[in-house]
Formats: structure tokens, C-alpha cells, sequence
């Protein structure tokens, strides 16, 4: 079954990969309702829809495949719009300005966040492959069901984590202590 949707991998991968560099832009510039949202609530229900349609018959299994990558591709064209009418998105992409310096560095920077990024959903869903392996692939859809549970329960959580981290990464930043210190009380 891998074998014949193998081709979906690549752009679902794109759409997952913009989505994320969009997300922590707005990330940085404190917009985090909204990408939060479309992460955390969106996909899952356009991804439940797409689950109950497929489960009624209605759209056959390559279809479902289509719908579940559309989803995070509607993700990513939201997040594009909401950006560009807050006017946060930049236009223009000329990185001529930048110096050897600052593109090394950028580019050190991009490339630790890479790996940063894949081992962490390495970590995180490496059970999904042995599951996969040993067990097969209905048991894995129920174990993503608990697992979707918890993660339900862990949103309240990050969003705190969203809120917080830039706040006092700006604090830290511009040493304000007594704006760290409110943190830790």
C-alpha cells in the first residue's frame, strides 16, 4: 500500500514543510492564534472529515489520500493569506543585501532547525514505525487514535508554550530581568 502512494509523499512534505517556516515566522512576530488554530484545530478537522466521508463510501481511498493532503495544503494557503492581510508577509524574496557572513549564518542556522526538526518527529513517531512493521497498519490507526487523544489534551499546554517562549526569549534578549522573573513566580 506504501508503494502506490509514494508519490504523495513529496508535496505533503512541501505543504508541511511551508506551513511550518510560515508558522514560526508568525511565531516571531507574536501572530499566534491563528496558526495555532489552523495547526492544531483545522487540519484535524478537515482530516476527520475527510475520515467520515471516506468511512460512508462516499470518496474512494485515493481520493481520502488527495483530501488528507489537500488539508495541509489549505493550511498553508490560509496561513498565506492571513499573513499577507496583516501585511506581515514578505514579497520579495532578494537576499542579494546579504552579506557571506549573515547567509552562512542563516544558513547554519536553517540547516541545525532542519535536523532539529526531523529528529524531533523522528523521536516522536518512531513507535508508528515499528507498529507498522510488527503489527500492521490497523493497529497503527488505532494507536494514532489514543495517540490524538493525548495530543487533544497537550494543546492547552503548547499554546501556553507558544505564548510564553517568545516573551521571554524577547526578555532574555533585552535583559530584563524582571520580565523573566514574572515568569518564574
Amino acid at each position: 500500500m506504501f508503494v502506490d502512494y509514494f508519490n504523495w509523499i513529496f508535496p505533503i512534505s512541501i505543504f508541511i514543510l511551508f506551513f511550518s517556516l510560515l508558522e514560526t515566522y508568525a511565531r516571531s512576530l507574536f501572530k499566534l492564534v491563528v496558526p495555532l488554530f489552523i495547526k492544531e484545530v483545522l487540519i484535524r478537522i478537515m482530516n476527520l472529515v475527510a475520515v467520515f466521508i471516506f468511512w460512508q463510501g462516499w470518496i474512494s481511498f485515493p481520493q481520502f489520500i488527495c483530501a488528507f493532503v489537500g488539508s495541509y495544503f489549505v493550511a498553508f494557503l490560509l496561513l498565506v493569506i492571513f499573513l499577507v492581510i496583516r501585511k506581515q508577509l514578505p514579497v520579495n524574496f532578494n537576499f542579494a543585501h546579504l552579506t557571506k557572513k549573515e547567509y552562512r549564518e542563516i544558513s547554519q542556522y536553517s540547516i541545525a532547525n532542519i535536523l532539529t526538526g526531523t529528529i524531533w518527529v523522528l523521536a516522536t513517531r518512531i513507535d508508528i514505525l515499528f507498529l507498522t512493521t510488527y503489527l500492521g497498519l490497523g493497529d497503527v490507526a488505532v494507536y494514532n487514535v489514543a495517540f490524538a487523544l493525548v495530543t487533544l489534551i497537550q494543546i492547552p499546554m503548547r499554546s501556553m508554550q507558544l505564548v510564553s517562549i517568545p516573551v521571554i526569549t524577547r526578555s532574555w534578549k533585552e535583559n530584563d530581568m524582571r520580565e523573566l522573573s514574572n515568569f518564574y513566580e
